[in-house]
């Protein structure tokens, strides 16, 4: 590999790392579990198991009604802050599937940032391991 390509993939794990660790300690345990996958399909039930427990330490608020514009509880961004991105609903997301789908990112919702970073160091932890199981044959 080229030295500056290496170079930049180092510091590009260290910013991720370092992302994780400007975590509260609940969130940053929950994001850490990712060392203890080994395979392709860990990595998938990582993301999901992952995601479930976020929604576990969020703190949905009961909705305000009609005149607030929502039914549903309310939860803030457990990891990014805040609530959503749209100017109608400043009250955070409707708990839990629309927080769901913004810390996975699915169905149109803008992807949690910092959940996509823990995703990618699950990814480059297993692929490292991978790797390191083709080598050992």
């Amino acid at each position: 590999m080229i030295p500056e390509t290496q170079s930049l993939r180092e510091e590009l794990s260290r910013t991720r790392h370092t992302v994780i660790q400007l975590m509260p300690q609940p969130i940053r345990d929950v994001l850490q579990t990712y060392y203890d996958c080994q395979t392709t399909a860990d990595h998938r039930e990582w993301q999901r198991r992952t995601a479930d427990k976020l929604l576990e330490l969020a703190s949905a608020r009961p909705p305000r009604g009609i005149e607030g514009g929502s039914l549903s509880h309310r939860a803030q961004r457990p990891l990014c802050g805040e609530g959503s991105n749209t100017s109608s609903d400043a009250q955070g997301f409707a708990f839990p599937e629309g927080l769901l789908r913004h810390l996975t990112g699915t169905h149109n919702a803008y992807a949690c940032p910092v959940f996509e970073v823990a995703t990618a160091l699950c990814r480059e932890h297993v692929l490292e391991v991978e790797r390191r199981a083709r080598s050992a044959y």
